[in-house]
């Protein structure tokens, strides 16, 4: 489990950006625009979802000024072996370079917190915003995993090691 406290004590935050443990009905306060979030919403209970991946994982979510504007996660899928997923609202995109010290940190500290040797994401192919965000966040495309989204769409699995 990642504690929200290392992480407000991890990187300099903005002034009202607040990390707090991610509760379920905070999905609901985030305003989600994302094209590839939002087929996954029609196609499964999001929030349930969501859910459960923090239930099995560790998730926080970022506040600004008391809102919930982001959160993100981290699924042990064996030892030394996770994958990390996000989800940004509209208002997490106006902070793009706070929003990606967030992430970078959060996986730095899920890194070593749970011993980890290798990262992963999942990535929209035709998601070129969401593509550059995972390399700035320093993972690569290891491959396309075709037809693999729910709503059929090709998508990159990415890796940080």
């Amino acid at each position: 489990m990642i504690d929200a406290e290392l992480l407000n004590r991890s990187i300099r935050r903005k002034a009202g950006v607040r990390f707090i443990p991610f509760l379920p009905q905070h999905i609901q306060y985030l305003e989600i625009d994302d094209p590839g979030m939002l087929a996954a919403a029609r196609a499964v209970d999001l929030q349930t979802f969501i859910a459960s991946q923090a239930r099995i994982g560790t998730a926080i979510t970022v506040l600004v000024h008391g809102h919930p504007v982001a959160a993100f996660g981290c699924v042990l899928l064996w030892p030394g072996c996770a994958e990390v997923w996000s989800i940004l609202s509209p208002q997490a995109r106006e902070h793009p370079i706070h929003m990606t010290r967030v992430a970078s940190a959060f996986i730095d500290i899920a890194t070593q917190s749970l011993r980890l040797h290798r990262v992963q994401m999942i990535v929209r192919c035709n998601d070129l915003r969401a593509v550059r965000w995972a390399l700035a966040l320093g993972f690569n495309i290891e491959g396309a995993m075709l037809k693999y989204l729910v709503d059929g769409s090709d998508a990159y699995i990415m890796g940080r090691i």
